[in-house]
């Protein structure tokens, strides 16, 4: 149940799936108890909803599942049996949005692998991979890049761990060393995962349309069809729409569709779409079918936006208290989401006081990171305190983001600080790049110009 960010896209396509995910499953009940000598269970295999994948893909994913198992029954050191139902595991948390359950369940068994006999350098690599892909989906971004480091002193000549490192350093705000490692992974590997990572550092870089370009790499290097191809494309859509250039947006989240159906977030950036345009009836279908897909708190967040755009204030606070309880249980499985509550608190709860406990607490562990100094500089200009809103905000800016979320926020914040023709010329600036801004702050900032 995760909001999707252009980071969280990266971090989904770390890992590249050898298998052929082909076909549908129901869930499988029950269990099963490994050999003796292993302690653990298998976890389950739950079901996935209908229209996730083509009924050949649910039906592959069901038949390596039932394979690994039997691997395992037959002999517990089978370490790339473990491996694979960790893998297995990793695109079911991606693909029906069951993080809680999933990753833990792929940590479980990338966790028995160093205690096989005989393990591989080759099978304690990947694991090393593995785990590390999950640390950062569950945003455990410290032992995220220790873990990758762990993998790089046996493969250093491998893309994907590049991919981790780059991952972990961009979240912990270590932005040089990103750009550092990402030559040296499209240096390895030209392919949809190093393109992807180029991306998103040349727009936080502040070049748009050169993160634009190298996402449509990524995109041509992509198998149309597959659910990461999907990721590639929705990520090109999402630059698109952010920069105000809606109309290559909708094309872009139309071909998912055409070649994915059913794939939720592509309905979510077609319910976006709508909503920019005033087509709140279209946005709330669309928004209907993403949610009756999976439990993604991105798309309740946006359903809460919709009503509130309708007026209605208690359908939107129903859904916001709804929204508190799926972050709830992401936290129970250890995934750690001190942003993402501290902007919920704000944005759905209107609670500033709140939302700056939980981005202190974000910000103790990730001091560099832009983001979380943006959501700082947001809950301090909220709480009227100007000078530290923009403190945090010069850090959040400090890699020349044209983000118009981010500078829409700063030019309030400046106005707000007495800075009021510097504010209000980048408040223009940033409505200019994308006049259908969707942020909470956007309609009071238009309200200045």
């Amino acid at each position: 149940m995760k909001k999707f960010t252009p980071l969280v896209a990266l971090i989904l396509m770390v890992c590249t799936a050898s298998f052929v995910l082909t076909g549908c499953g129901d869930t499988r009940a029950g269990g099963m108890e490994l050999p003796q000598g292993t302690a653990s269970a298998i976890p389950f295999l739950k079901g996935r909803k209908a229209g996730l994948g083509s009924p050949d893909e649910v039906t592959n994913v069901a038949t390596i599942y039932d394979k690994q198992k039997a691997a395992i029954q037959k002999d517990a050191n089978n370490a790339e049996a473990y491996l694979a139902l960790a893998e297995l595991f990793m695109n079911e948390a991606r693909i029906t949005g069951e993080h809680p359950y999933y990753y833990p369940a792929a940590l479980k068994m990338i966790d028995l692998i160093p205690n096989l006999a005989g393990c591989s350098e080759e099978i304690r690599f990947q694991a090393a991979y593995y785990k590390a892909t999950v640390q950062l989906s569950q945003h455990e971004f410290q032992k995220a890049l220790a873990t990758g480091e762990e993998g790089r002193k046996i493969f250093p000549q491998n893309a994907g761990i590049h991919g981790v490192l780059i991952d972990a350093n961009v979240e912990l705000g270590n932005y040089d060393e990103a750009v550092r490692l990402s030559d040296i992974m499209v240096g390895i590997r030209p392919d949809l995962r190093s393109y992807s990572r180029i991306s998103y550092l040349r727009e936080i870089h502040g070049d748009p349309e050169g993160a634009i370009e190298a996402m449509k790499m990524a995109v041509d290097a992509a198998m149309p069809g597959y659910e990461q191809s999907a990721w590639c494309r929705l990520t090109l859509a999402k630059l698109y729409e952010n920069y105000g250039k809606l109309d290559d947006a909708k094309m872009h989240y139309t071909i998912i569709l055409e070649e994915r159906p059913e794939y939720p977030f592509a309905y979510s950036g077609l319910a976006s779409i709508a909503m920019k345009q005033g087509n709140t009836a279209e946005a709330g279908k669309l928004l209907d079918k993403a949610i009756a897909l999976i439990p993604e708190v991105g798309f309740y967040e946006q359903k809460a936006d919709l009503m509130l755009q309708l007026g209605n204030e208690a359908e939107a606070k129903a859904i916001g208290e709804e929204v508190m309880v799926m972050m709830a249980e992401d936290e129970e499985s250890g995934h750690l989401v001190d942003l993402e509550l501290a902007m919920a608190k704000l944005h759905l709860q209107n609670d500033a006081q709140a939302a700056q406990v939980y981005a202190e607490k974000a910000f103790a562990v990730r001091p560099e990171n832009i983001d979380v100094n943006a959501a700082l500089a947001e809950i301090h200009y909220a709480l009227g305190d100007f000078a530290k809103a923009q403190g945090y905000m010069k850090v959040a800016l400090r890699t020349g983001s044209k983000d118009p979320a981010k500078n829409c926020v700063a030019g309030l914040i400046e106005v707000a600080a007495g800075n009021k023709a510097a504010g209000l010329a980048q408040i223009k600036q940033a409505l200019s790049t994308d006049p259908y801004l969707d942020h909470p702050l956007a309609e009071k900032a238009k309200s200045m110009l």
